[in-house]
């Protein structure tokens, strides 16, 4: 019954995820959402607010972040892993973060598609994939040690 419980609460913190991308619009204040959607090659970017884009940037970050942090615990139920994970979470926005808001004040014209892959990776939770594939294989390369 524990495992049923288990899985469930998977499927729920997944559709959570799927939930910050569904209503991205309504949580979060993308000021460059709409550039990339038209044909940005052509285009200058737009004029940002710095400050604001941070912040939401952020805070979706977060999100996705602590919900990945639920997924690997409920899938692994090992604190090394959930504390690997975190400094990986916090070293990846640390210099991810960095970069983004280095490249929008220095060069945005000549950096469109840095920043857009920046971007994304911010706002997506594509750690969880690399995370849970990781931990997978350290889990079953010490099962075949034992």
């Amino acid at each position: 019954m524990y495992q049923l419980y288990r899985y469930l609460l998977i499927i729920l913190l997944i559709g959570l995820l799927i939930s910050v991308r569904v209503f991205e619009d309504l949580l979060f204040i993308d000021e460059l959402k709409q550039f990339y959607l038209s044909d940005f090659q052509n285009m200058s970017l737009p004029s940002i607010n710095i400050v604001t884009t941070g912040f939401y940037t952020t805070l979706r970050y977060a999100i996705n972040s602590l919900i990945s942090l639920g997924i690997i615990w409920l899938l692994y139920k090992k604190l090394d892993y959930i504390k690997a994970a975190l400094w990986v979470y916090v070293f990846t926005y640390v210099i991810l973060m960095t970069s983004f808001i280095a490249l929008l004040h220095s060069s945005p014209d000549s950096s469109k598609m840095i920043i857009f892959y920046i971007r994304r990776f911010l706002i997506h939770p594509l750690l969880l994939f690399v995370l849970t594939a990781g931990f997978y294989f350290l889990s079953n390369k010490k099962l075949v040690q034992e």
